[in-house]
């Protein structure tokens, strides 16, 4: 009876230890994924993702021919942001290397030149953030995928569920060169979807070692009182 009691113990007193560890644990990191399509101009179709990142987040568009049978390239994103006190203290960190031209003004409609715009009947604009990509046209080389840190104090993927984004293609058609079409694109940003990071599930895996160990250990204990 006092085996059974010690091991009792040492049961709950693991899988308390495994809890705490697991409540010291970093928050996990939020992601959105969505895909936004033409209001105006060739059929096309951009793919976000937004993930948690250092500071921030990081935000990958890509041009996606799958649904559509179109390429195109890249001559801006815009997006809007729940917190408009955000907006004048964000910066904007390339990636792939392609940003040209940023407007965070709180009001962007065309950003880098003339042309790249979001006019248009059932256009979204103005949004909050406007980013220009690369060379117009294909003469530039064709950007079929843009990738961004968008860095702000306190910004996480939460501050865009459910705003607006928007893209300006041209040079559209099929891939891998495209065509002569041009499309204007929005959207709205899915909601979050939690992403457990890996010392999240390296707790789990912990509390659940721990556990069966000790199960073991009692269920022999068990047996040799019997």
């Amino acid at each position: 009876m006092k085996m059974t009691n010690r091991f009792s113990v040492l049961v709950g007193s693991a899988v308390l230890a495994a809890g705490i560890a697991l409540g010291t644990v970093p928050a996990q990191a939020a992601s959105l994924s969505f895909s936004i399509g033409e209001f105006t101009g060739s059929n096309a179709e951009v793919d976000f993702l937004i993930q948690d990142t250092t500071g921030g987040v990081k935000i990958t568009a890509t041009v996606d021919p799958s649904s559509t049978g179109n390429t195109g390239d890249f001559g801006g994103v815009w997006f809007n942001l729940a917190d408009q006190s955000l907006i004048n203290n964000l910066t904007i960190q390339e990636i792939t290397g392609d940003i040209t031209a940023i407007d965070q003004s709180g009001s962007v409609n065309k950003v880098g030149s003339n042309n790249n715009n979001l006019n248009g009947g059932g256009s979204p604009a103005p949004l909050d953030v406007g980013i220009a990509f690369g060379s117009p046209g294909a003469s530039g080389g064709i950007v079929s995928s843009v990738m961004f840190n968008v860095l702000g104090s306190g910004l996480s993927a939460d501050d865009f569920a459910g705003q607006t984004f928007a893209a300006r293609l041209q040079t559209v058609g099929a891939p891998p060169n495209g065509g002569n079409g041009s499309s204007k694109l929005a959207g709205p940003a899915g909601l979050g979807a939690a992403v457990p990071e890996p010392l999240t599930m390296l707790g789990v895996g912990a509390a659940a070692g721990f556990g069966a160990f000790f199960k073991k250990r009692l269920a022999k204990a068990q047996n040799k009182n019997i």
